[in-house]
């Protein structure tokens, strides 16, 4: 029942929102369960397309001066090489718990995952006998967390004041894990209503219906208006010019302003007239006519 000597990355796993392109970190290569280390060597192996190499850092067993380091870093192909050595008077080192050998340091290139896998890895004892050992790789997840709201659409353009018109907003989770935030609708600065949206997952829309009703105090005939919808920007959100979207005007008429023409005289009586009696199906039923939207003129 000996324990394995093992070579692995610590922490085995970074997967953090705090992080963006830019940002440095560091991990540790540790050794643990091993006796009588003397030499070593490993490949660490990354995806360049996410993490930039900047060097590496070791750690002499206790203090020692006695060694020969041999290291390379090309970040062309993702591979960092290091090879330490010891010779006398050095002591060999034995441990049962982790000893950091080597920190490695990374810089965020651009979001996505990578393994950091260790390959061609020696460990060696005192009289240049290989160590049998295991390994354990790292795994870096640098997380895009982008909500957005891509479409603002009103039920009608048209309307007049008293009505309530339903505005239909799509919003789009476009980062990589499930998101939880609110969406406030908006017509010119006044909020018309907030929606929350629950676990969002990645690369999914969602529609939210916010009820208008234009009978404010605010709202005058014969005037346009901008609505607007908006998403909570969540925290180390990177983008946050898509999280507020303008999209399309409603026009508040004159009552009995059918045409919309900003008078109310026999060309509206001539619409209403063609419309009289209709309900929706109808091939004359024209909803411009239906002033109390009751579903019938």
């Amino acid at each position: 029942n000996m324990l394995m000597p093992k070579l692995f990355v610590d922490p085995p796993s970074i997967v953090d929102p705090t992080m963006t392109p830019g940002t440095k970190f560091e991990i540790d290569i540790n050794v643990a369960n091993v006796s009588d280390l003397y030499d070593f060597e490993f490949k660490l192996l990354y995806d360049t397309n996410v993490l930039n190499g900047l060097g590496i850092l070791t750690y002499p067993f206790n203090n020692e001066t006695s060694f020969d380091l041999q290291f390379t870093l090309n970040d062309t192909i993702g591979e960092i090489w290091v090879s330490v050595q010891y010779y006398p008077p050095a002591e060999p080192l034995t441990a049962i718990d982790p000893v950091t050998l080597v920190t490695v340091f990374f810089q965020v290139q651009s979001f996505g995952a990578t393994p950091l896998d260790l390959e061609d890895t020696k460990l060696s004892d005192s009289l240049g006998s290989l160590i049998t050992h295991i390994t354990e790789d790292g795994y870096v997840s640098v997380l895009r967390r982008d909500v957005a709201i891509i479409s603002v659409v009103p039920a009608f353009t048209e309307v007049y004041k008293g009505w309530t018109v339903n505005i239909t907003v799509v919003a789009k989770n476009l980062g990589d894990i499930p998101e939880t935030f609110n969406v406030t609708a908006f017509c010119n600065d006044h909020a018309i209503g907030i929606q929350q949206v629950t676990n969002l997952v990645p690369n999914d829309t969602i529609t939210l219906v916010f009820p208008f009703n234009t009978l404010q105090p605010w709202i005058e005939p014969c005037h346009n208006y901008t609505l607007k919808a908006e998403a909570s920007i969540l925290p180390y959100e990177i983008d946050t010019t898509n999280n507020s979207l303008p999209d399309g005007q409603i026009h508040i008429k004159l009552m009995g302003d059918i045409n919309g023409d900003g008078i109310v005289n026999i060309m509206d009586a001539v619409l209403i007239g063609v419309a009289f009696g209709t309900k929706p199906g109808h091939p004359y039923w024209d909803p411009r006519c239906d002033l109390n939207q009751d579903g019938y003129i």
